[in-house]
């Protein structure tokens, strides 16, 4: 290349874009902001009352219809999952309606320790207990992740303490709180994390709950104790139609109309009511018989006894229904 070619180049500069026209895309910011409720209402009312004449006022009425559509369809999530939550420990553990009265159990309740003993940040509560009385058990913190306990779940509305471990988080909760508020052997389950299902359901929730380590609240209901005296001269078969025996009582599955069994339930429950529900004192398939004639046998002789003899005194469990 020649010098004077070179010269020529260098001499020439690249010149600017020039900018000759500008894409509209339709989108710039029109009708009133979102906080200005009343101008957004208006629009969305003309939505249904209006024919647009353009697709910007179209476009505005849909935009405005959003924020009312938006917040009806959040707060009507929020006040089912409220009203009518999943039977699941986790909506109602961080349901609104429980971090209240969560917070208020734990200002009112809480239990100072030492630090160097066990600290499972239990709450008991010190009032005495009666037969059919609700006992609430809540621990937020545990290093066991094993219940301590076995229940009985073979009828899908009752489900109670069958058996207890002398290791576990009942065993520790009774360890830390009064007599009259530790669990027992046949004290009935009556929800778990203040979630009331089938027996099944609440048994399994108690697994998840234990081994996730999340925070437990258990209610339990002392059983009603009493004994029917059982006249066989009149009836001579006892009227277990169906039955399970257990190592420390008998469960009635169904009763014989025609036996001695449901002769007392026709008239000597009658003699034997309950003081606070006035309720007959019956032997049904939710009763448990655990002892006959004063005396506690496994569940196959205690069905041996009871139908060999002619009179006797069974001891009965009953619960009442809980709600």
């Amino acid at each position: 290349m020649s010098l004077l070619a070179a010269a020529r180049q260098a001499s020439f500069r690249a010149s600017p874009a020039v900018r000759i026209a500008r894409r509209g895309l339709g989108d710039t910011v029109a009708g009133p902001p979102v906080t200005n409720i009343p101008a957004n209402l208006k629009h969305a009312t003309n939505f249904f009352t209006k024919t647009p004449m353009s697709y910007v006022e179209f476009k505005q009425q849909c935009v405005s219809l959003r924020i009312f559509a938006f917040a009806g369809v959040t707060t009507g999530c929020v006040l089912s999952l409220m009203f009518d939550p999943p039977k699941s420990s986790y909506w109602v553990r961080y349901s609104p309606i429980y971090a209240v009265s969560y917070i208020k159990n734990v200002m009112s309740l809480r239990v100072e320790e030492d630090e160097d003993a066990f600290n499972p940040e239990m709450s008991p509560r010190e009032n005495v207990v009666k037969p059919g009385s609700v006992i609430h058990m809540s621990v937020s913190r545990y290093e066991n992740r094993k219940l301590g306990v076995l229940v009985d779940s073979c009828n899908p509305d009752l489900c109670f303490v069958s058996a207890m471990n002398a290791k576990g988080i009942v065993s520790e909760w009774n360890a830390r709180c009064s007599k009259e508020q530790r669990i027992k052997k046949f004290d009935r389950l009556v929800a778990v994390n203040r979630m009331n299902a089938k027996s099944r359901e609440m048994v399994k929730e108690l697994k998840e709950i234990t081994k996730r380590g999340d925070p437990l609240e258990m209610a339990f209901m002392r059983p009603r104790k009493f004994v029917a005296s059982i006249d066989k001269t009149e009836y001579p078969e006892l009227g277990l139609a169906d039955y399970r025996t257990y190592e420390e009582y008998v469960t009635p599955l169904a009763l014989d109309p025609w036996g001695a069994l449901a002769n007392w339930n026709s008239d000597g429950a009658l003699c034997i009511y309950d003081a606070e529900t006035g309720d007959a004192e019956r032997i049904t398939t939710a009763s448990r018989i655990i002892e006959v004639n004063g005396v506690a046998m496994s569940g196959d002789d205690m069905l041996e006894c009871m139908n060999g003899l002619d009179t006797m005194e069974i001891t009965v469990l009953n619960w009442p229904d809980y709600t």
